[in-house]
Order: structure tokens, then C-alpha cells, then sequence
């Protein structure tokens, strides 16, 4: 049993290290990835109440040896001594308060969660939400990329909050990108969604299956469009739907997706239009079947494609 080491991140968690312990432990932590990470999953279950899962963790976990500079050592200690009550603080705040808020976080893969209200949450990678515990409403904050499918319940609204911006919704399914563009982003797949601005005279609109509102973070007015290419929900289900929309948008769609360079040779065919659905397709078959539907050419230069044509 490796029990002492998940003591260790007990005692971390619970703000309980003197500034030594502390220090140490802040070393170890910037030094292994895998520490960082049975940190944030101890964090996680017992912030949802998941006792037998902690039980189960407190066995597994194993000692490590993770050589530490004294140097580094000093260091630590120095930021220690200057943060230990802030740290407590905070820490015991975000994952101890069980009554008043659940976090919930997605490291290098999406992760879906049911949260208390029924509600089911799809958190992209790198992304984090808290659930505020409240019997009169159901407030949340976003940091990354969710998608949600909200339990109706007309007495009780759905809040998502980011750093500019205010979503409510009773009862849907939908989007909220806060990390794409320098922007928040929102986009409906059913019901009815209100997407304002936090600052003052902001703007506010209601959004309907189909549309998306984007609200830039230097700006305080939200742009409303028809999402005509679907691609918001890759990442959960491998599915990009484009319907009459512009080659130039759908390149940039696979560009963004795929994480590739395309290139346009031709101006001209840009204004090109498609309507096309892909699902768990490769990027060379999807490049392929456009080039045979417009009868472009399409040529792969190392990690660069590059598509010519005369004409649509």
C-alpha cells in the first residue's frame, strides 16, 4: 500500500505543510508531470464525494524519486514563505468547500461529466468548469471549451460564466468556445440560448439552433451568424458538416482542425461553395473528394498541401 504518498498530497491539498513540506513538495511538483497529475485527480474525487475511488487511489499511488536541485530547493522556499496563506487558502476554497462548488477539468483528452442537476458537460483538453452548488439556480464557470446538454428546468436557469460574458439557457445543447480567436464563441445545436456581455451597456442576443454569437475579448458587442460550417463539436464527436459554405471557410476549418497548412493557389476559388458532411475521415480523403468535386488539383508538398483549379 502507497499510502504515504497520497498523504503527502493530502497534506497538500489540505494546506497542512509547514513551509518546508511545502517547499519540497512545489519542487517535486514543477519536476514530474505524473505528480502534477495524481494531484489534480485526488483533488477531483474528493471534491465529487468519490470515496471509494480515493480509497482506491491512496493504494495505487506510488513513491517516486525525483531528483531536486538545491537550488531549486531555496528557491521554493523562498515563494513558500510568501504565498503558504494565499495557497491554504485558495486550495481549500476550490476543492474542500464541498457545499458550495465542484470543479471539474479535462487534461489531455475530452472528458464528459454528469453534474448534480443531471445535466451532462463535455470538456474539451485543457479545459476546467466549476458548479456552483445552489438549490435556486445553476451557475457555472467556463476556462477552455464545453459542450453542454442542460436537464430543462424552468425554475431553475442554467448560468455559463467566462471572462466577458454572461450565457443563461432553461433547457439545450450547445457550445462555448472561450479560447479560440482571443474570443468567446457560442453556438446552438437546440433551444434557445441568451448570450450578454458582462461590461456595463454591453450587448445582449438570443441565439437559436444554427447560430452562433461571437463576442471578442477588446470588444463589447457580440457578432450573430448562421454557423453554416459546423465543425465546433470535432473534437467530441469527429464530425464536420459545411452546408453551402465558402471553400476559403472550409479551408480555414480544416486548417484549424487538423493543425496542417492548405493553401488556395488560385484566388478564385475561394468563393467556391460545398455542401459536404465528413465523419472520421482522414484530411487527404477529405481533400480528395473536394478535389474531385470542384476537379481541382491537389498536391502535398511535405506537411503542406497546396489545391489549384481555374474554376469552379
Amino acid at each position: 500500500m502507497y499510502s504515504s504518498e497520497y498523504e503527502k498530497i493530502s497534506k497538500y491539498l489540505s494546506g497542512n505543510m509547514s513551509l518546508e513540506e511545502l517547499a519540497l513538495f512545489m519542487a517535486e511538483l514543477d519536476q514530474s508531470e505524473e505528480l502534477q497529475r495524481e494531484v489534480e485527480l485526488a483533488a477531483g474525487l474528493y471534491n465529487s464525494g468519490n470515496r471509494e475511488q480515493l480509497e482506491k487511489l491512496r493504494t495505487t499511488i506510488a513513491p517516486k524519486v525525483i531528483s531536486i536541485n538545491p537550488h531549486k530547493i531555496r528557491y521554493w522556499l523562498g515563494i513558500a514563505a510568501s504565498i503558504a496563506l494565499i495557497v491554504s487558502l485558495a486550495i481549500w476554497q476550490l476543492f474542500f468547500n464541498e457545499q458550495e462548488q465542484l470543479v471539474f477539468a479535462a487534461n489531455d483528452k475530452p472528458v464528459s461529466y454528469t453534474l448534480p442537476d443531471s445535466s451532462v458537460v463535455t470538456l474539451n483538453k485543457n479545459s476546467r468548469l466549476v458548479y456552483f452548488i445552489d438549490d435556486e439556480t445553476r451557475v457555472t464557470e467556463l476556462e477552455g471549451i464545453a459542450f453542454f446538454e442542460v436537464k430543462h428546468d424552468k425554475s431553475r436557469p442554467f448560468f455559463v460564466n467566462t471572462t466577458n460574458a454572461n450565457i443563461r439557457v432553461l433547457g439545450t445543447s450547445f457550445l462555448v468556445n472561450t479560447v479560440t480567436e482571443n474570443s468567446t464563441t457560442v453556438s446552438v445545436e437546440t433551444g434557445k440560448v441568451s448570450f450578454t456581455t458582462k461590461k456595463k451597456e454591453g450587448n445582449k442576443v438570443l441565439l437559436l439552433p444554427g447560430e452562433q454569437g461571437k463576442l471578442y475579448k477588446n470588444d463589447n458587442k457580440i457578432v450573430k451568424s448562421v454557423n453554416l460550417a459546423v465543425k465546433h463539436l470535432y473534437w467530441k464527436d469527429h464530425t464536420l458538416i459545411f452546408r453551402k459554405t465558402r471553400l476559403e471557410r472550409v479551408i480555414k476549418t480544416l486548417v484549424e482542425v487538423y493543425e496542417v497548412d492548405i493553401e488556395l493557389k488560385n484566388e478564385l476559388l475561394q468563393d467556391c461553395k460545398i455542401s459536404v458532411a465528413f465523419e472520421n475521415e482522414t484530411l487527404e480523403n477529405i481533400l480528395e473528394i473536394i478535389g474531385v468535386t470542384f476537379n481541382f488539383k491537389v498536391e502535398k508538398q511535405q506537411e503542406r498541401f497546396i489545391i489549384d483549379g481555374e474554376t469552379c
